[in-house]
């Protein structure tokens, strides 16, 4: 049972005891275990912060996953309830390393900035976050330590052992004068005994080559992130950095770190390169920056560009900072650009943070959408 779980549900007034607690533990585990898809996610992330659009059917199948296990249950009139327990399902997967926990770690990430965190659910904005920053360390720690195949003396010993087989029913067979018979059955349990072990390699091979790719790609992104750092140079804005303002800065360097990000979640040092590539604009570093000074600092042509990739359904709230990019070629003035954007997503115009922080949201949008991409082929390629 999650260490937030028993509080998370006494702040919706849920009256708990240790049987209630148990069984809703359970109807929790079952959400997560029929958790299999990145859409799934998604749709488990907007109910956990309680966004009005999740659909019928997943509010419906989640509840009725709870109930099954609880019958006290509520399956209607419940929002609060439902979203505390979806809450719980995300800090359960956040347990998990794999893709499924990146994709829900990134919705809540980017679900919540902007002081968006429901109050249902404190400490959820953490976790996620903490989530991410293991994950890419855990990612980056791969890089030095690569798959070890089986030992050259075990392997010896295997491969060995098929030989020490029919040489010794060789002998026998001389001995009691048959020959053919006993070998026969020697070399069928040799041959059977040699591809067993000649398989066992085959995957330790396939392991090593996949882990050797993985730890190239790894290897490139870094070099290629470095360089980009080092280089001065935007290529979102076919100009030197120094030439930018912080605002204009702000926005396309987070793209083009995205693009130069290929390990799902970005890297674990995404804060300091987006702070560092700032502070080389032509002003004095800000340590404050609002959401709508960075969005209006970027040209038209440059948010068509930036936003040109498909946004799921009715996810708006975890796309902020896209969707304003989106919304702003078409709202006529800055107060409706401003207005959109809240009923959108919830996120005010005027949040500030720090610059780098502004952009890893961006970051993280982008990283998110490039995970639903690819899981959405793949399940069209199965």
């Amino acid at each position: 049972m999650h260490d937030h779980f028993a509080s998370w549900l006494r702040g919706v007034n849920v009256q708990l005891t240790n049987e209630v607690a148990k069984s809703r533990w359970e109807g929790v585990e079952a959400v997560v275990d029929w958790i299999t898809q990145a859409e799934q996610v998604l749709a488990l992330s907007l109910s956990a912060l309680a966004v009005e659009s999740v659909g019928a059917d997943l509010r419906h199948k989640i509840s009725l996953l709870i109930q099954e296990r609880d019958a006290s249950f509520e399956m209607i009139h419940n929002d609060a309830e439902l979203a505390v327990l979806a809450a719980s399902a995300i800090a359960q997967l956040l347990e998990r390393d794999n893709e499924i926990a990146d994709v829900a770690a990134l919705c809540v990430a980017t679900g919540t900035f902007g002081d968006r965190e429901p109050e249902a659910s404190p400490g959820l904005t953490l976790l996620a976050r903490n989530y991410l920053t293991r994950r890419a360390s855990d990612v980056r720690a791969r890089v030095d330590q690569p798959a070890a195949i089986t030992s050259a003396s075990d392997s010896t010993k295997k491969v060995n052992k098929p030989a020490e087989i029919v040489s010794a029913a060789h002998l026998k067979d001389e001995e009691q004068g048959s020959f053919p018979a006993e070998t026969t059955e020697a070399l069928k349990e040799a041959v059977a005994l040699l591809a067993e072990q000649l398989g066992k390699v085959e995957e330790d091979l396939t392991v090593l080559s996949n882990r050797l790719l993985e730890n190239q790609a790894l290897l490139s992104q870094e070099s290629n992130i470095l360089w980009w750092v080092m280089s001065g140079y935007s290529r979102d804005l076919m100009s030197t950095r120094v030439e930018a303002s912080t605002a204009q800065l702000t926005l396309p360097v987070s793209r083009e770190l995205a693009d130069l990000s290929s390990s799902g979640v970005p890297p674990a040092a995404s804060n300091e390169f987006l702070r560092y590539v700032l502070s080389s604009s032509n002003e004095e570093f800000s340590d404050s920056l609002t959401v709508m000074a960075a969005m209006e600092e970027t040209t038209p042509e440059w948010r068509d560009r930036a936003t040109s990739a498909d946004q799921p359904d009715a996810a708006e709230r975890l796309f902020p900072l896209l969707t304003g990019l989106r919304i702003g070629n078409d709202a006529p003035t800055s107060e409706e650009w401003r207005q959109v954007l809240l009923d959108l997503t919830g996120l005010s115009a005027d949040f500030a943070a720090a610059p780098e922080v502004i952009g890893v949201q961006l970051l993280n949008e982008l990283s998110l959408s490039c995970l639903l991409t690819n899981s959405s082929s793949a399940q069209d390629k199965g």
